[in-house]
């Protein structure tokens, strides 16, 4: 019997054993992460300022976090908006190391082209992907992720109903 945790190959027809390096074949292998949206839902909006992340590692890797809004616009069509990517470069090290990552989050403010501002994104939702590549054999964890909130609002908007006189 073979013990392991296998992983199935999309679009092809071959099956990896995990904890066997970070190459198959001598090709690199990614690893990509996607979180549940978070944020107040539908009806509601918040203000994202900053997204946080802790790693603890012995590699180099190469991690590129690329934020993710949702909602609905003023005229209630949906959007959703990938915000600029950031990327962290971690070195190789002799022993594992927990380092926690901050990042501020904006989008530009467009005039005739010219970014001439940035704003905290606004936003029914908020996820993020991760994409990472290990460089060199060892470890790579993603100890936690979070977002900061600014609740604008909290709730659906609905229509108060009208009280109903008694005995009717």
């Amino acid at each position: 019997m073979i013990t392991g945790l296998f992983l199935g190959e999309g679009g092809g027809a071959r099956v990896l054993l995990a904890d066997q390096g970070s190459h198959d074949d001598g090709e690199p292998v990614y690893a990509r992460l996607e979180t549940v949206a978070a944020g107040p839902g539908p009806g509601g909006e918040a203000i994202f300022p900053a997204l946080h992340l802790g790693i603890t590692s012995d590699v180099e890797a190469t991690i590129d976090l690329t934020p993710i809004i949702s909602g609905s616009n003023e005229d209630g069509t949906p959007f959703e908006r990938e915000l600029e990517t950031q990327q962290i470069l971690v070195a190789e090290s002799s022993e594992r190391r927990s380092v926690q990552y901050e990042f501020g989050l904006s989008e530009p403010l467009l005039i005739d082209g010219a970014e001439v501002g940035r704003w905290a994104p606004r936003a029914s939702w908020f996820r993020v992907r991760i994409v990472a590549l290990v460089h060199t054999q060892g470890d790579l964890i993603f100890e936690g992720i979070g977002v900061e909130v600014a609740l604008v609002s909290g709730s659906v908007p609905t229509v108060a109903l009208a009280p109903v006189p008694a005995g009717s």
